[in-house]
């Protein structure tokens, strides 16, 4: 791959684990029928993987390995999506799945659940956005405590934890806006019904 390597992956029931490697390609591997399976290279530096769609529920489940700048545009329905140790734009949907984002040092991310746990442990990069939202369960935010942000978080169940953090900001109960430490990079967390909670690493 020439440019900067770019994964696209559609997989309706069953989990996604991405992970990096020091090699300069995507590898995908798959538990499941690999007769549901379409991949293929879009562009030079673009994979898309898609598990077509069946009436009987088949469970496919994926391991995918891409170097550490790779981006990554990632949905499934019922599937656990966990990445780990990537730099790329993070973007990742489910609707009952949790979503588990480790150790990620992107400037770019948004992850999104209706009823799934988002929990993020990363750093957060000066200008970058980051925006984590479950319908109705826990977003869970791990960032360094020299990060600089500026924290938009909402709850309408208003319960929203802070943890050590001290913020020059306000509240209106199921809302908070405030700037910590110059406000360099933009972080939204909100829920439905569940709870929010930041936590210094």
């Amino acid at each position: 791959m020439s440019g900067q390597p770019h994964l696209i992956l559609d997989n309706p029931f069953g989990s996604v684990s991405v992970r990096p490697w020091n090699k300069n390609e995507i590898q995908v591997l798959a538990d499941g029928l690999v007769e549901l399976i379409k991949a293929e290279q879009a562009g030079d530096n673009t994979v898309k993987v898609e598990t077509r769609k069946q009436r009987k529920l088949e469970i496919v489940n994926f391991t995918v390995n891409v170097p550490t700048s790779c981006s990554l545009n990632i949905r499934t329905i019922s599937g656990r999506v966990v990445v780990r140790g990537v730099s790329g734009e993070i973007k990742t949907q489910t609707v009952d799945g949790d979503i588990e984002l480790i150790y990620i040092k992107s400037k770019d991310v948004d992850a999104t659940s209706n009823s799934g746990r988002v929990t993020y442990l990363g750093d957060l990069v000066a200008k970058g956005k980051y925006n984590f939202h479950s319908s109705n369960n826990a977003v869970d935010v791990t960032i360094p405590a020299t990060a600089s942000f500026r924290l938009t978080a909402t709850s309408l169940r208003q319960n929203i934890d802070l943890g050590d953090f001290k913020f020059n900001g306000s509240s209106t109960g199921t809302r908070f806006t405030g700037d910590y430490a110059g406000g360099e990079a933009i972080l939204n967390l909100s829920t439905h019904q569940g709870s929010i909670h930041l936590h210094k690493k």
